[in-house]
């Protein structure tokens, strides 16, 4: 089963900030570096806003999310990059505890999230987004995602015996920009 990436993180957005104004946010760790260009979907004037947040906690290299919003059509978009500079890679994490759960994630739009137990891949779509998140975050979208598909009892089920850390299972996350990361000292790296 192939699922499509479509989700990303959700920007906060003031009209108060002033156009192409850089402004930080010490709360969200949030950038504005651009404000007041022409939207891509709608093509309104001024309505863009670009933002980056630098997330340190989880991965030791650091990330960066570019947030894309429209004020006027609402469309959004975001990735991840890593704060060094990635190589073509296949992530590969064995989840055998509830605690792997917890694990972070930083998927990005270039990349292909497998697990070989479900049966299931999530590919880049035609508008491919990056996200972070955690492995347990991965099996909720997996989840939300079949409900959709005839198959959602079976892949439920076994979704929530992974959930329970009744049923083992690999991630594997292959990015030909090596922008993702899994923040886990079990990752196994090899180049692709």
């Amino acid at each position: 089963m192939t699922v499509t990436s479509t989700c990303c993180t959700m920007a906060k957005s003031s009209k108060s900030d002033s156009k192409k104004k850089v402004v930080k946010d010490a709360k969200d760790r949030r950038t504005v570096v651009a404000r007041g260009l022409k939207c891509t979907s709608c093509g309104m004037e001024d309505s863009l806003t670009i933002s980056t947040y630098t997330i340190t906690e989880f991965f030791k290299e650091g990330m960066l999310e570019v947030v894309y919003l429209c004020e006027s059509c609402g469309w959004r978009g975001c990735d991840v990059y890593p704060m060094n500079e990635g190589r073509a890679e296949r992530l590969e994490f064995r989840v055998e505890k509830e605690a792997d759960l917890n694990v972070h994630v930083a998927r990005s739009s270039t990349s292909v999230v497998r697990i070989p137990e479900l049966g299931v891949e999530i590919k880049p779509g035609s508008s491919p987004e990056g996200y972070i998140t955690t492995v347990e975050g991965i099996l909720d979208r997996i989840e939300a995602a079949v409900k959709v598909k005839a198959r959602s009892g079976t892949v439920a089920r076994v979704v929530r015996q992974m959930r329970e850390g009744k049923k083992p299972f690999t991630l594997v996350i292959e990015d030909s920009a090596g922008n993702s990361r899994i923040a886990s000292r079990k990752v196994k790296k090899t180049g692709i």
